[in-house]
């Protein structure tokens, strides 16, 4: 509570995006949601620009799904010297336009925020597969890969299995986990379960669990132990 009072009697006295930010972020910490939510307005109206993002997360967070989106865009309205800020508020946008209402019109925001945003780039290649562009879907997906993006591994091992290139899926599955995604290890044993390589896929499950899959640790519920070394 001192710490906020600080902020807060620095936020009197100065008034500007960083303070605000950072009382805002102490507010939002102590639970005192709508006392930060005055602050992200107060500095959006003030013309930080931070101010909206702060206010668009967190309406996000307690279900203003509409309000979040029209202050993401308001952000990019406002925005007069475009930076690597801007697009990752452009891929933070057109994920949450893909992922709250299915917005095919999202693809423009996608594009532009996929360097930024990783999950912009893999859900623009689930936009581009339902457009029937798959190819275009997997060179998007190789682009994330090649920069150890863990959000493109299990799309495009998705995209690989479904187009029967099992061996690549398994391929790209591993290089995922390795590089921290429990999903991928629980897709991974079950291609490998497909395959009959009952041991092996029990290990991977059991990775997955460890590593917080849920859907591993469901199935793994009833074992007492995992498999030894």
């Amino acid at each position: 509570m001192d710490d906020i009072e600080r902020l807060a009697r620095a936020w009197r006295e100065v008034h500007d995006g960083e303070t605000g930010h950072a009382y805002g972020e102490a507010l939002e910490a102590a639970g005192c949601i709508d006392e930060a939510a005055i602050v992200y307005r107060e500095l959006a109206d003030a013309g930080f620009l931070i101010g909206f993002a702060d206010l668009a997360w967190l309406e996000h967070e307690r279900g203003n799904v509409a309000v979040s989106h029209e202050l993401l865009a308001d952000y990019l309205r406002a925005d007069t010297s475009p930076d690597e800020q801007t697009d990752l508020i452009a891929g933070v946008l057109g994920h949450w336009q893909w992922c709250d209402d299915r917005n095919f019109d999202a693809e423009s925001l996608l594009r532009r925020g996929a360097d930024a945003y990783p999950s912009a780039r893999a859900d623009l290649s689930h936009l581009l597969r339902e457009s029937d562009r798959e190819g275009e879907a997997e060179d998007i997906l190789r682009a994330g890969v090649a920069q150890a993006e863990v959000e493109s591994f299990l799309p495009l091992a998705n995209l690989l299995e479904e187009g029967g290139r099992v061996d690549e899926a398994v391929e790209v599955l591993r290089l995922g986990y390795a590089l921290g995604d429990a999903f991928s290890a629980y897709n991974l044993s079950l291609i490998l379960d497909d395959r009959d390589d009952v041991t092996e896929a029990r290990e991977w499950r059991w990775r997955a669990a460890e590593g917080g899959d849920d859907k591993a640790i469901e199935v793994l519920s009833d074992v007492d132990e995992p498999p030894s070394d």
